[in-house]
């Protein structure tokens, strides 16, 4: 009887460790494709890390169908909420580069990864300014932490196993960053689809707005962009066509 009840209690004891294996292991996975910029070497990340697969919390947000907006222009129709941010996040980029900075690649697995990363260079190896930039096409509210120090600071390590950055580069940038630098800044560009207007806000640490939005439309440059992707047929749209 009492040889009866412990291979029982063996047995059971297998049992669960067999079903809780499976857990230990996604979280033995999970600790190993956390990247460590500072810890890293400086040769080429593995190749199983570079194709793992974004987490649930990375994945890009698509709501499907059609999204219409009324504008000062007509009516502009986007494919999806892809489209949308992509037209917002390419009128930024323009935007910026504009004034003299260099665009830097900045998202992996499509649509992950920072929305912009602007530099000035002095000299090979060194920035003047650094311009991370977070958009959002017809809303301004910015959802989990990806614009707080410690968001950008793990998306420029992903940035470099990824192979969007060189050592020298990212290093540099995580320095200005982790060293609170004026040169480094933060902003959430929001475009206003109605009234063609663009809105810059300054971000702190945490992602809280400082001080008051800064206006920086251009409509010209807006309606110029709007007109030639629907004359490229990237964007769908009614156009207000009466004379100006």
């Amino acid at each position: 009887m009492k040889e009866s009840v412990i291979i029982l209690g063996l047995l059971g004891a297998l049992l669960l460790v067999l079903a809780i294996m499976p857990v230990l292991d996604r979280r033995a996975q999970h600790r190993r494709r956390q990247f460590r910029y500072l810890e890293a070497r400086t040769g080429t990340p593995s190749v199983s890390y570079l194709r793992q697969r974004p987490g649930p919390a990375n994945r890009p947000q698509r709501k499907p169908g059609r999204h219409g907006y009324e504008t000062y222009l007509g009516v502009l129709q986007f494919r999806d909420t892809r489209q949308q941010g992509d037209f917002g996040e390419l009128l930024t980029a323009v935007m910026v580069t504009a004034q003299g900075y260099v665009q830097l690649p900045s998202q992996y697995n499509r649509n992950n990864g920072l929305d912009g990363v602007f530099v000035r260079r002095t000299q090979p190896g060194a920035f003047s300014d650094v311009l991370i930039a977070e958009t959002k096409t017809g809303q301004a509210r910015l959802s989990s932490d990806i614009m707080t120090d410690k968001g950008v600071r793990r998306r420029l390590d992903k940035m470099y196993a990824e192979g969007l950055l060189t050592y020298e580069t990212a290093e540099l940038l995580i320095k200005m960053l982790d060293a609170r630098s004026p040169n480094f800044r933060k902003q959430l560009w929001q475009h206003q689809l109605a009234t063609g207007q663009t809105f810059v806000y300054a971000l702190d640490a945490d992602q809280n707005f400082i001080g008051a939005a800064k206006d920086v439309t251009n409509k010209g440059l807006f309606e110029a962009l709007v007109r030639n992707m629907v004359t490229l047929g990237k964007l769908s749209a009614r156009l207000n066509e009466a004379p100006r």
